[in-house]
C-alpha cells in the first residue's frame, strides 16, 4: 500500500507543478487570448482537483 500511495503522490505532485505552470502562464498573459479555451481549462482544473481530493481521501488510512 505504501508503494501505491508513494507513486500517486509522485504524480500528483508533477500534476501540481503543471497546473501551476499553467495558471501562471494564463494569468500572465491577456485573458482574451485564452476566451475561448477557458471553460475547457476549467473544466479540466476542476476535474484535476476532484481527483486529487478523491486521492487523497482514499490513501488515508
Amino acid at each position: 500500500m505504501k508503494k501505491i500511495r508513494d507513486k500517486a503522490e509522485k504524480k500528483f505532485a508533477c500534476m501540481d507543478e503543471l497546473v501551476k505552470k499553467l495558471l501562471d502562464d494564463l494569468l500572465s498573459k491577456s485573458v482574451y487570448i485564452f476566451r475561448d479555451s477557458l471553460p475547457i481549462f476549467f473544466c479540466l482544473l476542476l476535474s484535476y482537483i476532484t481527483a486529487r481530493a478523491l486521492a487523497k481521501g482514499s490513501f488515508k488510512s
